[in-house]
């Protein structure tokens, strides 16, 4: 490299990998001069690298970020759609952040993309994803070039030498993510992983073949479970979308979700904040910047008995929430609702339905593949290591497992003196 920028502490001894020498960056440093650095020979067009760091300046990339998504976005980057993080900004952004969207041009047109913030936290900046907590999978967008590696790694370098982050936590990233290969090369620590469950709707011609990976003795289950419903009344499903009555749905959804909650003493972070309610009734109603949200809400005899919220991208459709209310617990409304899903989901050339993270046994009964999904970490300070080695991966897990074992009397009696403290739900 002709040129060189000052990394932070913690990468300065690691030398750049090779593929890096035959590729040409300009970097827009923090006070906006350009430095280039490329090799004697260039072996590919440079990149020009930038950081956009207000809300204005995500806005303007509106139409280059919908044109690198067409070209380049997956179906499983479902959450890295401008429109989604558009929803999520109107709504999440806070005040105390600062956006470090990490951008590469190549002969003017955007190659890459990388919705990063800095948050304080702790007392710590913090690199990382934009999209928490209503986002569920974690990437970059680069498009398809020969030296995309190489493009990521110098852009990686560029954003911590950029926002010299104390933290870095990326979270929610799947295995067969873009990123995934270079975290494991920087050395990043996964603080905790889960299972994303899905069904592979596309390899079966007809949803009756389909069906036939389930157990006769399972089948039999689902048509008692059926039957017991229609005992109650009709049955209706309604899908909404792009409607006032979509927005008033996804309300009523968050309403049941949260008794359902309250039932089990579980206190969700996310759904005590109402913000939830905005950002859900706002994305699935939007018409303007639509981003492949609906609402399914199953009725028995005219009361509404299990409601999930889908996302639909590029040949995929996400389970994001599922909430039923408590009185259908026992007659298999959810069963059903999702039977009628997933048929529709085929019907409409759905290839893979996600039923994100966690992996629970009812997700395992349709699923037939996981992907692992994981939080990952890199400290770059001393107080930034300290943090990620006690609290993240000892304190803060730790919690988790003793919540998980604990009777569910004691679970609902913490959730209710957390509620009386913070009124929340």
């Amino acid at each position: 490299m002709s040129d060189s920028f000052a990394l932070p502490h913690a990468q300065r001894d690691q030398p750049l990998p090779a593929p890096i020498a035959e590729t040409a960056v300009i970097l827009r440093t923090v006070d906006a001069r350009s430095v280039r650095s490329a090799s004697s020979v260039d072996k590919y067009p440079a990149v020009d690298l930038d950081i956009v760091r207000t809300r204005a300046g995500f806005d303007a990339l509106e139409a280059d970020w919908n044109a690198l998504f067409a070209s380049a976005g997956r179906s499983e980057h479902m959450f890295l759609t401008f429109n989604w993080l558009w929803h999520w900004a109107n709504h999440y952004l806070p005040a105390s952040a600062e956006l470090a969207i990490v951008i590469g041009r190549r002969n003017g047109q955007l190659v890459l993309i990388w919705p990063l913030l800095i948050e304080r936290t702790a007392g710590l900046r913090q690199l990382a994803f934009i999209g928490a907590p209503v986002s569920q999978y974690g990437d970059a967008l680069i498009a398809d070039i020969p030296d995309r590696a190489a493009v990521l790694d110098i852009s990686w370098s560029y954003v911590l030498a950029a926002s010299k982050p104390d933290l870095v936590r990326l979270a929610k990233v799947r295995a067969d993510a873009t990123i995934a290969p270079l975290l494991k090369a920087k050395g990043f620590t996964i603080t905790s992983s889960e299972e994303a469950p899905a069904a592979t709707l596309s390899a079966a011609p007809t949803y009756a073949d389909f069906e036939q990976r389930f157990s006769p003795k399972l089948r039999k289950n689902r048509r008692r479970q059926l039957r017991r419903l229609e005992e109650r009344g009709p049955i209706e499903i309604q899908v909404l979308a792009g409607t006032q009555a979509a927005a008033d749905a996804a309300g009523a959804t968050m309403t049941l979700k949260r008794a359902w909650l309250n039932s089990r003493g579980f206190v969700s972070k996310a759904f005590a904040d109402v913000r939830i309610d905005a950002f859900f009734g706002d994305a699935v109603s939007s018409t303007t910047r639509p981003c492949g949200v609906a609402i399914s809400r199953l009725s028995s005899n005219g009361e509404c008995a299990d409601v999930s919220i889908s996302v639909t991208c590029k040949g995929r459709r996400a389970i994001h929430i599922l909430a039923y209310a408590l009185k259908f617990e026992k007659v298999g409304a959810g069963n059903h609702h999702l039977e009628m899903a997933l048929q529709s989901a085929h019907a409409d050339s759905i290839e893979i339905y996600d039923f994100l993270a966690p992996r629970h046994e009812y997700k395992m009964e349709w699923a037939d593949t996981v992907v692992s999904v994981s939080d990952h970490a890199l400290a770059l300070s001393p107080l930034g290591k300290l943090y990620a080695d006690v609290y993240l991966a000892l304190i803060r897990e730790g919690i988790k497992r003793a919540i998980k074992r604990m009777p569910r009397g004691l679970t609902r009696f913490i959730a209710g003196a957390h509620r009386s403290t913070h009124g929340v739900f």
